[in-house]
């Protein structure tokens, strides 16, 4: 596997991974946009879904339904409800 790759003292690019953003992949939750990108990086294709699951990111999605709460990451997606304007 040959990547593009740049090196100094300081840092290390991996020149075609997605850069990290909210919204990417549909998704709010950093971790598991940034275990996603790394797993394309790396040439396995893995849901979104996946790698919230996988992380334990799912878990936060249930952890205060009662009000917004912002330790609840992604809350958006969490009931159908949120869908509706």
């Amino acid at each position: 596997m040959s990547k593009n790759v740049y090196r100094n003292n300081e840092s290390t690019v991996l020149y075609g991974v997605l850069k990290i953003t909210y919204g990417s992949y549909g998704g709010s939750t950093p971790y598991p946009i940034c275990l996603k990108a790394c797993s394309e990086y790396l040439g396995e294709d893995q849901d979104y879904y996946f790698t919230m699951v996988s992380s334990g990111a799912a878990f936060r999605l249930t952890w205060n339904n009662t009000k917004w709460d912002l330790s609840n990451v992604d809350i958006y997606h969490t009931f159908e409800e949120s869908n509706k304007g």
